[in-house]
């Protein structure tokens, strides 16, 4: 009996070897494989309000221009030489004397916040070369958003704008300076005229255009006009009709042009300013969140319901693998860590609720596409 129990633990003790050296060679292939593909994060992220706590003056120039001098939402005073606006916008609420007490601490912290997820977004030690943001105040922000240890080693350079949102939140993006070069930025009004023919402004549609380790792409972020006003869809829609001239352009120089969209939409992938574009671009452009949003799977929690309003949609020729030589996609994910959300329902960890304070990240989850490409060997 004690020759076998001798023999069944020999036995037991070979086969998790067997099993050990299994795990070590099944890991081995996999980072060899890994280490013949050169990738590519590139994500968006809506990130809630992001302001600095200090108290802005706005006015026409400054870093926080937030409304044009011709906006029926400002009441505008003059000092010395030169007009300062007093725009109904929420950057005043983000102050220690605003109705959001926000302060340097909740500032820090939301820094950390913000940081510590898109270092996290993350396949094979392979850290995001570009995301798009939304709902950032001023160029402030984003660089101390860069300067936080967990991403200052990324060596990441801005993009900004301020827009005339009446929110004073713009769109941006951050990028690895060694991997991403960007040649040319423009930025695109959405003009809208509501009641009274008086300006509704929103923000810009922001479009770079750069070389990504070498391949030429065009880059467009988006924050279109959300659902909280009546006939809000009008808006949206307009703002699909901006995107398309811009595609417009880009196709007119050149047919064969890669091209990233991505942003907060306000709109699901089947809402017709989202279908309108594809429809228009038929086998030109795809969108890939269709394939993955669902109603227990979104970016953005609506009335105990998902929605997908963050989207990523890019051109055929970086969907399908023509050249494995050239980027192309490998997947596409929402980017959904337990400590994103909050609850049974699993609704985002905000940082505010209403106007109390929670210290979460954000209402909305990221979205993040990777790209690869086989690495020539000389």
């Amino acid at each position: 009996m004690k020759f076998y129990n001798k023999l069944y633990n020999k036995f037991y003790i070979l086969i998790i070897i067997i099993i050990i050296i299994f795990l070590l060679s099944f890991v081995f292939w996999v980072k060899k494989k890994q280490n013949n593909y050169k990738i590519a994060i590139i994500a968006f992220y809506n990130v809630e309000n992001f302001f600095d706590p200090i108290q802005s003056i706005d006015y026409n120039g400054s870093i926080h221009l937030s409304i044009p001098l011709n906006s029926k939402l400002t009441n505008i005073t003059y000092k010395k030489n030169f007009k300062i606006l007093k725009p109904i916008i929420f950057n005043n609420d983000f102050t220690i004397n605003g109705i959001k007490k926000w302060n340097v601490k909740k500032y820090k912290i939301k820094l950390r916040n913000i940081s510590k997820v898109i270092s996290q977004i993350n396949y094979y030690n392979n850290p995001p070369v570009i995301v798009g943001l939304a709902e950032i105040e001023n160029k402030i922000v984003l660089l101390d958003l860069i300067n936080q240890p967990c991403l200052r080693k990324y060596n990441y350079g801005i993009i900004h704008h301020n827009s005339y949102d009446p929110r004073g939140i713009d769109c941006g993006i951050i990028y690895n300076k060694q991997r991403f070069i960007p040649y040319n930025i423009k930025y695109y009004d959405i003009i809208i005229y509501g009641k009274n023919n008086n300006r509704i402004y929103t923000r810009d549609i922001l479009l770079v255009e750069g070389k990504l380790d070498g391949e030429y792409i065009y880059i467009i972020v988006n924050h279109w006009p959300s659902k909280i006003s009546h006939k809000s869809y009008i808006k949206r829609n307009k703002a699909s009709k901006v995107l398309i001239s811009i595609i417009n352009e880009i196709q007119n120089k050149n047919k064969n042009s890669k091209i990233i969209i991505m942003g907060d939409f306000n709109d699901n992938p089947n809402n017709n300013s989202i279908k309108s574009i594809l429809y228009k671009y038929n086998n030109i452009i795809y969108n890939p969140m269709i394939n993955i949003c669902s109603k227990k799977k979104g970016t953005y929690m609506f009335k105990n319901k998902w929605n997908c309003l963050d989207q990523i949609m890019l051109s055929y020729n970086l969907y399908y693998n023509i050249d494995p030589f050239q980027y192309h996609m490998d997947k596409v994910e929402i980017f959904k860590k337990p400590y994103l959300t909050i609850g049974n329902k699993e609704f985002p960890f905000r940082t505010f609720k209403g106007n109390k304070y929670i210290g979460g990240y954000s209402d909305h989850l990221p979205v993040y596409i990777i790209l690869k490409k086989l690495i020539k060997k000389n």
